[in-house]
């Protein structure tokens, strides 16, 4: 679509934007960007609530976030079990959420 000279793309993201994991790699996820944001001193950024709620959302019962992309296979060792809780995904999203709430 275009619309006043600017070339406008209507398309889904990709569905590793939404695999919160750790390491970070060549696979960048939201919450990537939202570490980014949050560093930057925006992380109460009323833009950023459905991004956040996402993140929220992720969260399991114990409080815990899956590494739903660890690389395995791709690194010299595994760091994490994909699809289990990850004390570093968890991390992320700790940092995250206490920028954006306090």
């Amino acid at each position: 679509m275009v619309n006043g000279g600017h070339r406008w793309i209507k398309a889904k993201p990709n569905s590793s934007w939404f695999k919160l994991g750790f390491p970070s790699g060549y696979v960048a996820d939201v919450m990537q960007t939202l570490e980014v944001l949050a560093e930057l001193g925006h992380g109460r950024d009323q833009r950023l609530a459905r991004a956040l709620a996402f993140v929220e959302a992720s969260q399991d019962a114990q409080g815990r976030w899956a590494n739903r992309y660890a690389y395995n296979g791709k690194t010299w060792v595994d760091i994490e079990h994909q699809g289990e809780p990850s004390k570093w995904v968890t991390l992320r999203a700790c940092a995250v959420l206490r920028a954006a709430h306090g």
